[in-house]
């Protein structure tokens, strides 16, 4: 499925007003169907909360592919860079499915 599919599935933002309806679940279905749109060899039940995008087998390049995709799909309000540099920041975990839900989901609620 491409990301202009998806995105017809998913109310876009538009001029700085945000979907409220968007809840965490479907924004974990989105990023699920765009990493397997970005990486077609990965299977949706691979892609979990506790998955990491290196352990998925997403490389830098296609990393950049998904956050070009996703910044399509939710607008402005999302800059996968942001993510990037946040997930550097951390210890532990980082690059998760999980980590990047809740970095849209709280990115969309601004």
């Amino acid at each position: 499925m491409t990301s202009k599919a998806v995105a017809r599935r998913l109310p876009r933002l538009v001029e700085g007003g945000t979907d409220m309806d968007i809840d965490r679940a479907r924004i974990l279905e989105q990023v699920r169907e765009l990493a397997i749109a970005t990486s077609p060899e990965l299977k949706a039940w691979e892609i979990t909360e506790s998955a990491s995008f290196g352990t998925m087998g997403l490389d830098s390049v296609r990393m950049v592919e998904l956050g070009v995709r996703l910044e399509e799909l939710f607008g402005p309000a999302v800059v996968l860079h942001d993510w990037i540099d946040q997930e550097a920041a951390r210890e532990g975990d980082s690059y998760t499915v999980q980590s990047l839900v809740t970095f849209i989901e709280s990115s969309l609620a601004k």
